[in-house]
């Protein structure tokens, strides 16, 4: 099992980071581009966080892959979806991370792999 991070920065005109997340959580569908350097490393089982970046900067959920990432429709199935409200900030993250962890706040791709422990600061700061 892995973990990792979904970064969402990019949506449809007109909608925001939050109403774009929201409707791919409905749907229990995370769409990934094949160029992502972990998209086929995704598998079931993984553990992901739903994080918004810039402007929100803000993880919003955490999840389970229901199934692995395929190429015929690229995209994940998720399972075990937590909302969490109010949305995580990711400065409260990144206090609670060991400074020997190579945190950021703003990540260059849309799926991130991080160590178990940037998962569970995550997942304490939520329940906190």
């Amino acid at each position: 099992m892995a973990h990792y991070l979904f970064n969402l920065t990019k949506t449809a005109p007109g909608q925001s980071l939050p109403d774009q997340a929201a409707a791919f959580l409905r749907s229990t569908r995370w769409p990934i581009d094949p160029t992502e350097p972990h998209a086929q490393a995704l598998t079931s089982g993984d553990q992901v966080l739903i994080y918004l970046g810039p402007p929100d900067r803000v993880f919003i959920a955490h999840a389970e892959l229901a199934s692995p990432w395929t190429d015929a429709t690229h995209d994940v199935l998720l399972t075990h979806i937590e909302h969490w409200t109010p949305p995580v900030p990711m400065e409260t993250v990144l206090a609670a991370i060991p400074p020997t962890e190579n945190a950021q706040a703003d990540f260059p791709r849309a799926v991130v792999r991080i160590t178990c422990t940037e998962y569970e600061s995550a997942l304490s700061a939520a329940t906190n």
